[in-house]
């Protein structure tokens, strides 16, 4: 079986054409290779807005939860959540900066919060109209309300700026459950378990699905996913496995298909 470490960069910015031993292109792959690139700017959100520990009597420390300014926050704080939603404001500065997940973001990031979100889960609106991350631009809104143990967050919409136009990536429904860091306020001890069934679009607008066979681990321990595995469904073709490890924060992942796999390293 061949193992070809491909660099996630390279393939995104480069009109080449790559191939294993064995004849595999990077055409079998690309609908893989940009769901994963969209993956790791879009799944670590919720994460980030659940260490920002938002609510009653943490308004004014927001700020040392992330490194992101916090440039207004409005609504009724004292009397919340009774007294309606909060909006929190959020802008990275420019030029980027390493937050909470070691990360480096620019651009805005808006959290609308019906109920507090931070030691106990609960119900939020967040979008960002430009958020990049590693040279990536992104812009989506999302949905999360949590009762209990696990968080439901539903991906609205998702788009990537690229060769000049917003290219729109996945929708769908992902599930956390907080594993590790749910007692305190650190914001940097956070670890979930995610499952997800999503359906998207590569950059060239052909359609997959894609759920997770077993369950990522992702938060703000790490950038990267650091275990699970991802069914890839392109339309039309066999099904592609993303597998991202056994728990190490590396950033290396492996592709299977077709009897091959493929090594993807993401930045």
């Amino acid at each position: 079986m061949r193992y070809l470490l491909l660099i996630l960069p390279a393939l995104l910015l480069c009109g080449c054409e790559s191939t294993t031993d064995d004849g595999l292109q990077e055409e079998d792959v690309l609908t893989v290779i940009d769901h994963a690139h969209a993956s790791v700017a879009l799944l670590p959100i919720y994460p980030l807005i659940r260490a920002l520990q938002t609510g009653t009597g943490s308004w004014s420390s927001i700020g040392t939860r992330t490194c992101a300014q916090v440039d207004s926050i409005v609504g009724d704080t004292a009397t919340f959540p009774g007294g309606g939603p909060v909006t929190v404001y959020l802008r990275y500065a420019a030029g980027g900066c390493t937050d909470v997940d070691g990360r480096v973001r620019d651009g805005s990031l808006v959290v609308v919060l019906n109920t507090a979100v931070g030691a106990e889960a609960g119900d939020f609106n967040a979008y960002s109209t430009g958020l990049e991350l590693s040279g990536l631009k992104v812009r989506f809104g999302m949905h999360g309300n949590a009762a209990g143990e696990i968080q439901e967050v539903t991906m609205d919409s998702s788009f990537i700026w690229q060769a000049g136009a917003w290219s729109p990536r996945f929708t769908g429904a992902l599930s956390y459950t907080n594993t590790v860091g749910s007692t305190t306020l650190q914001p940097d001890d956070d670890t979930y378990s995610l499952t997800h069934v999503l359906d998207g679009k590569d950059r060239h607008g052909a359609t997959y699905s894609s759920n997770t066979s077993e369950a990522m681990t992702i938060g703000t321990t790490c950038r990267w996913a650091t275990a699970g595995k991802e069914i890839i469904l392109p339309a039309g073709l066999g099904q592609r496995i993303l597998d991202h490890g056994t728990g190490t924060c590396d950033g290396y992942t492996s592709i299977a298909v077709g009897g091959q796999t493929i090594g993807l390293t993401i930045p």
